[in-house]
């Protein structure tokens, strides 16, 4: 018997709310890869924002070789780290998109995983403050601006590619 509160009740609600969004198999395993996929996007970016200084400049150091050898032109560091925001929250909204393309695609499903990637890059940006590296309000815009595109993508994919009508309303 399950005591109300238990952690193995919640793990059942979970199940149980899954079952009854999505009663076929297939989407429900979706659902779940990507929403684990996100998840682990979050902890991830976060993981980097912890990194000393001196280590998050060897990887942009790396990433910036890596560049000049393929495009044959100087990166600024700047711009890979601002990219590698955009990136991180690009693949969390994909993520986060696929998953809701499970359930069905509706705009209040998007509007609310937008609004959990603002405390997610928040929490990204006092990683970095806390490991003494800069943090920046810039930065949340762009991981927010990353969020929204991988959406996007998602949304286009779910419908197809083509697009109709674009309501904001």
């Amino acid at each position: 018997m399950l005591r109300p509160g238990s952690r193995r009740e919640g793990r059942n609600l979970i199940a149980r709310w899954a079952a009854e969004k999505l009663p076929d198999i297939k989407k429900r395993r979706l659902f779940y890869l990507f929403s684990a996929l996100a998840l682990i996007t979050v902890l991830t970016a976060w993981l980097f924002s912890a990194q000393p200084p001196e280590a998050s400049r060897v990887q942009s150091g790396w990433l910036k070789a890596l560049l000049l050898r393929l495009a044959g032109a100087e990166v600024p560091e700047l711009l890979i780290r601002k990219l590698a925001h955009f990136s991180e929250y690009f693949l969390l909204g994909l993520f986060s998109g696929l998953a809701i393309r499970q359930l069905g695609w509706r705009r209040r499903r998007a509007l609310i995983a937008l609004a959990l990637a603002l405390p997610a890059a928040g929490i990204d940006e006092a990683i970095q403050f806390f490991s003494a590296r800069g943090s920046s309000f810039i930065d949340v815009g762009i991981d927010l601006t990353g969020d929204a595109a991988g959406l996007f993508i998602a949304w286009l994919s779910s419908r197809g590619g083509q697009i109709t009508k674009i309501s904001c309303v």
